[in-house]
């Protein structure tokens, strides 16, 4: 029986317009993910899921406490794309996904200027 992923987005520009949007998304099985990235060395490797194929992900929500441009994180290979966790949240959703490459495990990096070590919880769906 499926999973059910409900999700809601809203956005209001101060005295200008707002957005909202909600949908429910069927997926298969979820992970939750608690890590903690400490500041310098050479980063932390996660396993987000299990398949060998990130096309079965439909979901992915990565959350920190320490958002900033030095922490970053990326998926494997020799060209990989390298996101900066500048915000305190980061949601892909559908198709969105894939702009990560093909991965079943992110490598995270904590250069913050705070020197802080940086908690990161990820939410992963996927079909099986």
């Amino acid at each position: 029986m499926p999973e059910q992923v409900n999700w809601t987005v809203s956005v209001q520009v101060a005295g200008g317009p707002s957005m909202s949007v909600s949908q429910t998304l069927e997926i298969d099985a979820y992970d939750r993910i608690a890590v903690s990235v400490p500041n310098g060395g050479s980063g932390t490797d996660v396993h987000v899921y299990p398949s060998s194929s990130g096309s079965t992900v439909q979901f992915l929500m990565i959350t920190t406490d320490q958002a900033g441009s030095g922490l970053t994180y990326h998926g494997p290979g020799s060209s990989p794309v390298t996101v900066h966790l500048d915000q305190k949240a980061q949601v892909f959703i559908g198709d969105a996904v894939k702009t990560l490459g093909d991965f079943t495990q992110l490598h995270f990096d904590n250069a913050l200027a705070s020197g802080a070590e940086a908690h990161i919880q990820i939410l992963v769906g996927r079909k099986a």
